[in-house]
């Protein structure tokens, strides 16, 4: 039991409310969530007025509790003119006007999306009389810091990976694209992970009935969740039969900055440290982002060579094959007996 927490001993709970339609009160969301270790519950007096009680919900690890004890504890128990209120109503209205410690606040109406927002990392104040809750995201669990690349290494060029943080993620791109028409939305995909998925593109340069048709298509995956990338890539792709890969997955931020400005559309899912650019064709395959950190020439003939050598991969196989079995006329008398000496003693035919 979590230090704060009133005690139920039997922490069981006959009817759990339904999400949808159910108010917001703390038995509601005790019911949903008690039975959980890491949940904590407490119950405040606001400046030690018996007639103002709330309760205070988080979830231990996603929360950050130094945050919520120094930024909306403590101006609750101290802060002047919040002692100054008589009621529910009153102190909502004031911790509106910013007298506790958040920058990004909610008033929230809805069970469902209070429940949501306690299990992303916020904490939330529940009013019972109000059958109201004020969220603030005061998210505080451990995350991967940003490294170098382990797939997609270069010489010259940006060292940065993306990871698995959306939030960290779209920043990232901001900081490359500080352009007001850079576009990022986001919406939630899986009915129980409720996984962050934002959409990336350029306004004035992407077409937008491409951007409309990648929407339609995120919203009407019905999945509990996209734990991995092919979840969400199997939706989307036209053609979910093929072989051949349909979308380009990239660790590096300058990558998909770079693809953004060709008029593509981006793809970043929280929780996995890849993102998705759409559409992908055979050049971008073929193509590094080291090409662009090189003088134009060099390029030039380095992608002829990389050209030139998938051309020879192909179908220099094929055309020894059908030479060697069945057009031996083309080939020079010495190197026909070379073959058929180095041939001697195979089991199998040239194909």
């Amino acid at each position: 039991m979590q230090e704060g927490r009133p005690i139920n001993e039997e922490n069981e709970f006959t009817e759990r409310p339904d999400l949808e339609t159910a108010k917001i009160s703390s038995q509601n969301i005790m019911s949903l969530l008690s039975i959980n270790s890491d949940a904590v519950f407490r119950k405040i007096n606001i400046c030690g007025n018996s007639d103002i009680e709330i309760m205070l919900v988080y979830i231990d690890g996603l929360a950050s509790g130094q945050s919520i004890a120094d930024d909306i504890i403590k101006p609750l128990m101290s802060k002047k003119i919040l002692c100054e209120a008589k009621n529910e109503k009153e102190a909502i209205a004031l911790i509106e006007r910013g007298f506790v410690y958040s920058p990004n606040q909610k008033i929230r109406n809805n069970l469902k999306e209070t429940v949501n927002d306690i299990l992303t990392g916020s904490c939330a104040l529940i009013f019972d009389e109000e059958r109201i809750a004020i969220t603030f995201e005061v998210k505080g669990f451990q995350q991967r810091s940003i490294s170098e690349p382990t797939e997609e290494n270069i010489i010259k060029g940006p060292k940065d990976v993306f990871v698995e943080n959306i939030r960290v993620n779209t920043a990232t791109i901001r900081r490359r694209l500080k352009s007001p028409e850079l576009v990022i939305e986001q919406t939630i995909v899986g009915k129980r992970t409720l996984t962050p998925v934002a959409i990336v593109y350029m306004e004035g340069i992407v077409n937008k009935r491409f951007v409309s048709e990648i929407k339609k298509r995120l919203d009407s995956i019905d999945i509990d969740g996209p734990i991995e990338s092919g979840y969400i890539e199997e939706f989307i792709v036209s053609n979910k039969h093929t072989i051949f890969p349909l979308v380009i997955s990239t660790e590096r931020p300058d990558k998909f900055s770079r693809n953004m400005l060709q008029g593509r559309v981006g793809i970043i899912i929280d929780g996995i440290p890849l993102a998705f650019i759409i559409p992908g064709s055979i050049l971008n395959f073929l193509n590094t982002s080291e090409d662009y950190s090189q003088n134009y020439i060099v390029v030039t003939l380095i992608r002829i060579l990389r050209y030139s050598c998938i051309m020879i991969t192909l179908f220099l196989p094929a055309f020894y094959v059908a030479v060697v079995t069945f057009h031996q006329e083309m080939i020079p008398s010495e190197l026909a007996l070379s073959i058929a000496s180095s041939k001697e003693g195979v089991p199998y035919p040239s194909f």
